[in-house]
């Protein structure tokens, strides 16, 4: 073998990577499409971005409209939340992860299938240190543990408590 063929292989399997990783970037450009909605202060849709308080980036798959990834942001970029639905239309059902970031840091991470907590639910404290983790199955807690600022385990409590009132209904 000499230098010269050796020189051609590396040329012909960089010039193969590149068309590779051409077509791949293509393929996953064009598999989903992306709308962004701007939102004022209450959450209402508006048409101009310079009095959005903040915006949503809608991306669908476009072999299948009814998957979507909305990614949740602050005026300035910070994202705050991202949301997998299947389907969206007509009413999204939370379907894949859930998270939510406070100044760009993961604060909560969670799992759903058909609108139901199902897998591991983990919350962060602000230095991106595990703070809780629990599982879920079909949106009934089956065990957890919660962690201090050190990552020693503590003692376990209750993430949610949803409100109520005397003579309500649920």
């Amino acid at each position: 073998v000499t230098l010269k063929r050796i020189g051609q292989l590396k040329q012909f399997l960089f010039h193969r990577k590149f068309l590779f990783t051409a077509c791949t970037l293509a393929i996953a450009v064009h598999s989903f499409s992306q709308d962004t909605v701007w939102l004022s202060k209450t959450g209402t849709a508006i048409t101009h971005k310079d009095s959005a308080a903040r915006f949503n980036v809608v991306f669908k798959n476009n072999t299948d409209t009814q998957q979507v990834k909305l990614l949740r942001y602050l005026r300035d970029g910070t994202l705050l939340e991202e949301l997998n639905f299947f389907p969206y239309r007509p009413a999204p059902v939370l379907e894949g992860v859930f998270k939510r970031y406070r100044n760009g840091q993961l604060v909560d991470e969670r799992f759903y299938h058909k609108n139901r907590l199902t897998g591991s639910h983990k919350t962060y404290w602000p230095d991106g240190q595990l703070r809780r983790n629990d599982s879920y199955k079909d949106g009934q807690f089956i065990e957890g543990r919660c962690y201090g600022r050190d990552g020693a385990d503590t003692v376990w409590f209750v993430h949610h408590i949803p409100a109520g009132f005397p003579g309500g209904t649920d």
